[in-house]
């Protein structure tokens, strides 16, 4: 149709105008604006026609759309929300009372005001093939997605996990969104107007993906168990035994020794329990590098552990460590010296880690025998953190390094997370004090929810249910503070077993976090 033509088409009712020519007219200003619906007959007659308006959509033009559409959604997601909770109220009394309150409709900062702002960004033209209708969709669950997981990485619940790697966090759910979308249509494709498939499908392809990444990221091989650890150590022992010091280099141990403590101005008056050790090393006139290690032991239980020499103790054993790293083939009988040390050295941190896992393992059995005799479960949380508490406040100390009892730097945070909880865990674990479980003051709690459920079951009132959010809120509450407390013992338990190394912050984190949001989402988009 010509430019000439065109100035004649007002002059014919536009009823009875092809969808082809409305269009060419409102193109040109002669006619409103055809509706969406007008535009997608118009592809489906003459999409070569549509093509010389400037009307033709492609997949980027449906993808860009999609995108806007979402972003609109997660703008207005809170007011839609709210409004539907509004709707729902006043269409249940309407149901209930006969009344007639009006439904809002397409309220200010919902998601259709923003859809409004957002139009001369978005299509009028719908997909014409399924590329472009994959490609629409998939817009639109990226851009709801994205800016809600930016939104929830500032979340206390996820928003820390989130931000240990936050472009894993982010590519995660990026990725997540596209299988969200890409199955979600799918669904629409076989079944276009099953809603409840099209959102189970959404929901699965998402979280398959966000699992599948978590999975995958989470490589790294189990922690050894505690009879692990003692095999290793008694193994690498077993590597130092037999490799027996010359007679030469077993009176260099002694003269080592015996010398120390004069330097050090000690004698056997006012270091009793110093010299005691030492005479016990003169008695053994050859020794293996085991034998050493035996009398490094004595010495590090009975002097460097002592009130009264444990400063003597500690220059004595430092004297050991000196004499080791100084032998040299020719101190030795049979073996390889480096070998023999190097092994020694690995045993004792085995024996070391056997020995803080021991300590912490028996520290969270302690809690848990004395919640078990109080009768109060929620007492398993305080107790918890008291027994880890002594460990911490006992052989752990920053301002003084010789009071610890060699917990890595990585396990000493650790334990300050359980000792010191976030306000998070703090405010869990005050609202779990309305839980059922944590005592006679919430037993009464549970009774007046109960009471509560009963009079709205007998009078037909729902506002009596509220008496049952405070027990219900605090089980919950219970609940989560529970496990935040258990995933941080339990970690402090891996990393001891792991040599006092904590898991670097990789994805797996990120990508867990992931996960969350998109569950958390699917039912917004």
């Amino acid at each position: 149709m010509s430019e000439f033509a065109l100035q004649f088409i007002p002059q014919v009712d536009p009823r009875t105008m092809s969808p082809l020519e409305r269009a060419m007219a409102a193109r040109q200003g002669l006619l409103p604006k055809p509706s969406k619906d007008t535009l997608q007959r118009v592809a489906e007659s003459d999409e070569k026609a549509l093509g010389n308006m400037g009307l033709t959509t492609g997949l980027r033009d449906q993808a860009m759309s999609g995108v806007n559409e979402g972003l609109a959604g997660f703008l207005g997601a809170p007011v839609d929300l709210m409004t539907t909770g509004i709707n729902s109220a006043t269409g249940a009394i309407n149901n209930m009372t006969g009344a007639n309150i009006p439904q809002i409709q397409s309220p200010v900062y919902g998601s259709e005001m923003f859809e409004d702002v957002l139009s001369p960004a978005i299509s009028d033209v719908s997909p014409q093939t399924a590329g472009q209708r994959y490609a629409r969709r998939i817009g639109q669950e990226v851009g709801f997605g994205a800016p809600a997981a930016m939104t929830l990485a500032g979340a206390p619940v996820i928003g820390p996990a989130a931000r240990t790697n936050l472009p894993a966090y982010m590519g995660a759910s990026t990725a997540s969104d596209v299988a969200a979308g890409t199955s979600g249509q799918t669904a629409r494709e076989i079944a276009p107007e099953n809603d409840f498939l099209d959102f189970a499908a959404t929901l699965a392809g998402g979280s398959a993906v966000s699992s599948a990444l978590t999975r995958a990221s989470r490589s790294r091989p189990a922690a050894p168990t505690r009879e692990e650890i003692g095999a290793e150590a008694s193994r690498l022992y077993d590597q130092t035994k037999g490799v027996s010091l010359t007679d030469n280099a077993s009176a260099e141990y002694l003269n080592r020794l015996q010398q120390r403590l004069e330097m050090e101005g000690g004698d056997a008056l006012s270091h009793p329990k110093a010299s005691a050790q030492i005479r016990r090393v003169e008695k053994n006139p050859r020794m293996d590098v085991y034998g050493i290690e035996q009398s490094r032991r004595k010495i590090r239980d009975n002097v460097a552990r002592n009130a009264d020499e444990g400063a003597m103790g500690r220059e004595l054993l430092s004297e050991i460590e000196g004499y080791l790293d100084s032998l040299t083939p020719q101190d030795i009988t049979s073996g390889n010296a480096d070998e023999a040390v190097n092994a020694l050295r690995q045993a004792r941190a085995a024996a070391h880690t056997g020995y803080k896992h021991d300590t912490v393992s028996d520290a969270l059995d302690n809690a848990v025998r004395r919640t078990e005799r109080s009768g109060t479960a929620g007492n398993v949380l305080n107790n918890t953190t008291q027994e880890i508490e002594k460990i911490y406040r006992n052989e752990v100390s920053r301002s003084n390094p010789q009071k610890s009892a060699g917990y890595s730097p990585d396990e000493v945070a650790k334990m300050e997370e359980i000792v010191f909880p976030s306000t998070y865990e703090r405010n869990l674990q005050r609202l779990g004090r309305l839980s059922p479980t944590t005592g006679a003051h919430s037993n009464t709690s549970l009774l007046g929810g109960g009471a509560g459920i009963t009079a709205a079951a007998t009078t037909g009132n729902p506002l009596f249910y509220a008496a049952a959010a405070p027990p219900a809120v605090g089980m919950i509450a219970e609940t989560l503070a529970r496990r935040a407390k258990n995933k941080h013992t339990d970690e402090l338990v891996d990393i001891i077993a792991r040599g006092g190394a904590a898991e670097p912050k990789k994805s797996s984190e990120a990508l867990r976090a992931a996960l969350v949001a998109q569950l958390l989402t699917a039912g917004q988009r």
